[in-house]
């Protein structure tokens, strides 16, 4: 019988982090005493407890448990089993505040486990049984401290693996599901089914038992045995189960990823009588965050691997996936965004090429079929000041999409095969980062669409890059640029490099994965341990889990976003865990005045792809005006148009008509009557 289709809700739901007292993020089991205190296990950061309606949490303190990583929790009575990869753990807690009259036994192969690490634990009618790595146990309750008394059961006995990763029971049945199928207890022999799969946790309700494995959610019944029941569900790696006292069946979804990676979260979903329903957290689509910008209104998008699109607007999270988009988010593996001077959003993805959102809401794709895109897997993206397009594929090539979507080059990087970052300057030199080669700066002199004059040259260890191994391209001040690397950040005046490592520097860590220079000359650089900020005058900055309320220092090779909004004085930190947003206060005061506006393009050059003459270094209340050589005025945009720092102008009259080329006179003018002048040119 067909299931039906999952429909996508949302929920309120309260997420508890670090900040709120969690010890770390990864959170591997929870579990409800009957006190009403929440026990939650994490994998790294031992046992947290939360008590009250609104979980202020503490940490068990580790002198009474050692093991830092729990695989899951089991709660009965005054009892709680912790399953550790170190041993199984109970806990006889008195509920005092300190914690320090509980009684803990730390049970371990010599006391009779199979394996000290253990997943899973299930009493049931005064027996415990406990999985392991290798095999499981069966012992009575009251023959604990005698290990002799503790059965071990592997797969000579009759289970379907050694690995057994869960528990559940039925009247006169026992269930383990393993790495490779799972198997019944009958009281008198063991049955296996759903060979090969792997089933992650069971759950019973009723006379039905669920499995989530990593090929779907399978429901076994007396009457018909297994069934694949996994429907509409979004994708068929399920990850965990429970059955509510209503009979709902709760299933948590994973990412298509496999048992032995992490896996992010793709939310929740419930089956009643008339199929699944999906649930959504009210928050970021995911919490593995990969890029951030803003757009012209000043909002933030946020990219994610996997999890789709994400824009935060006055109303809330607004999400985007492949499914909303009907197709056109090619991906919901989406690594880069990028804004051009129109308000079009574009999106590099991870298997479903690129996609753009136009500043009026329609969605574009560009793939194999309509591109030249050889492959549509996009390790990089980024959109220049002039509004043209650097895709970089997996086929090693660098494409430029310049003007329209008619017009795109193929640019030849001397052998380039894995770039992450790219970077254009304001002189149009592009600046690419690789996995393990260096950098490449290519100067296309002027003339977009013919490579045949491309100069490019490489630049690596041998010339004072930190490392091989670039995560991020970023432009500095004038001439400098910065990059990220696995071995350290290095600095390059366009003759030599600069290196810093955390030996040698304020540096948290030298594996530097993003990389921003903010409008006071900071330079901000994300890394596995943080993030440090160096500013002008050489001072070092650290903000990291412990020192402050970001939400992880844990980065990956495609979850990792640095965003500085200087309009706001805040910056945006992305990594595998989730978003932070820190305010800063800057080193210095803003510069007074307009002394630092400026105008770019200039000139303006329709043929070279330019679109917008775009005002930089404006304060929040400078408008501009522009006039003709004659005096008469063309065009001015009004107060309240700033921002993000800039106006834009679409190099058009008042009428909205194109200007003719010439040279044109742009003032700009503050609330208290300070005033600036410049030319610009049109070259038609």
């Amino acid at each position: 019988m067909a299931e039906s289709p999952a429909d996508t809700t949302e929920l309120d739901f309260t997420v508890f982090t670090n900040v709120d007292g969690l010890p770390v993020l990864e959170v591997r089991a929870v579990e409800v005493d009957e006190w009403g205190n929440i026990w939650v296990g994490t994998e790294g950061g031992g046992l947290a407890v939360g008590q009250g309606e609104g979980a202020t949490w503490a940490t068990y303190p580790s002198f009474q448990l050692e093991p830092e990583n729990i695989r899951s929790l089991l709660g009965r009575a005054d009892t709680l089993w912790v399953c550790t990869d170190e041993g199984l753990a109970l806990i006889t807690t008195r509920m005092t505040a300190d914690w320090s009259d509980d009684e803990i036994d730390l049970f371990t192969e010599s006391d009779g486990l199979a394996n000290a690490d253990v997943n899973v634990a299930l009493v049931a009618d005064s027996i415990l049984w406990v999985g392991t790595v290798d095999g499981l146990n069966r012992v009575r309750l009251d023959g604990l401290g005698d290990p002799a008394q503790w059965q071990v059961i592997r797969m000579e006995d009759g289970l379907a693996s050694d690995v057994v990763l869960s528990l559940a029971v039925q009247p006169g049945l026992v269930w383990a599901g393993t790495d490779e199928g799972i198997s019944r207890w009958d009281g008198s022999q063991w049955v296996s089914q759903l060979a090969g799969l792997e089933v992650r946790q069971v759950a019973v309700g009723g006379d039905s038992v669920w499995a989530t494995t990593d090929d779907g959610v399978w429901r076994y019944h007396v009457d018909g045995g297994w069934s694949d029941v996994t429907g509409e569900l979004p994708l068929r790696d399920a990850v965990a189960v429970h059955v509510d006292s209503g009979g709902h069946v709760w299933i948590g979804l994973g990412s298509g990823r496999t048992s032995s990676r992490r896996l992010y979260g793709e939310g929740l979903a419930r089956r009643g009588g008339d199929g699944w329903e999906r649930y959504l957290s009210n928050g970021l689509a995911s919490n593995a965050v990969a890029d951030a910008v803003l757009d012209l209104d000043g909002t933030l998008w946020c990219t994610h691997f996997p999890g789709g699109v994400s824009h935060l607007t006055a109303e809330g999270w607004e999400t985007f996936t492949r499914a909303t988009t009907e197709g056109m988010l090619g991906s919901d593996f989406v690594l880069w965004c990028a804004v051009d001077s129109r308000g079009d959003k574009w999106f590099g993805t991870w298997g479903g090429g690129v996609s753009r959102l136009t500043a009026d809401g329609q969605w574009l794709l560009y793939d194999q079929d309509n591109s030249p895109l050889q492959t549509e897997l996009v390790g990089a993206l980024t959109v220049d000041r002039h509004d043209n397009v650097w895709i970089f594929d997996y086929q090693n090539a660098l494409y430029v999409r310049s003007g329209d979507d008619s017009t795109w080059t193929r640019l030849d990087l001397a052998g380039e095969d894995a770039i992450f970052d790219i970077a254009v300057d304001e002189q149009d030199i592009v600046w690419t980062g690789s996995y393990d080669r260096g950098i490449r700066r290519l100067d296309y002199a002027g003339t977009l669409n013919d490579p045949s004059d491309d100069a490019v040259t490489a630049y690596s260890v041998e010339h004072g890059l930190a490392s091989p191994g670039v995560r991020a391209v970023a432009n500095g001040a004038g001439a400098t640029m910065w990059f990220g690397t696995t071995g350290g950040a290095s600095q390059f005046d366009g003759t030599d490099f600069t290196t810093y490592r955390r030996a040698t520097s304020g540096l948290l860590s030298d594996f530097v994965s993003d990389v921003v220079v903010d409008g006071w000359g900071c330079v901000w650089f994300l890394t596995d341990g943080g993030v440090s900020v160096l500013e002008p005058g050489g001072i070092w900055r650290s903000y990291t889990s412990q020192n402050s309320g970001l939400v992880s220092g844990t980065i990956g090779d495609w979850s990792n976003a640095l965003l500085i909004d200087e309009s706001q004085e805040r910056a945006w930190i992305g990594t595998v865990w989730g978003l932070s947003c820190l305010s800063f206060i800057p080193p210095f005061p803003r510069p007074d005045g307009l002394a630092s506006v400026r105008a770019y393009p200039n000139p303006f050059v329709p043929s070279l792809g330019h679109r917008i003459v775009h005002f930089a270094s404006l304060p929040e209340d400078a408008e501009v005006c522009i006039f003709g050589l004659g005096g008469e005025l063309v065009w001015e945009s009004g107060r309240g148009a700033v921002s993000n720092g800039e106006i834009s102008w679409s190099v058009v009259n008042s009428r909205g008509k194109e200007v003719a080329g010439g040279i044109y006179i742009y003032l700009v003018r503050v609330a208290g009557g300070e005033v600036r002048t410049g030319r610009v040119a049109v070259v038609r």
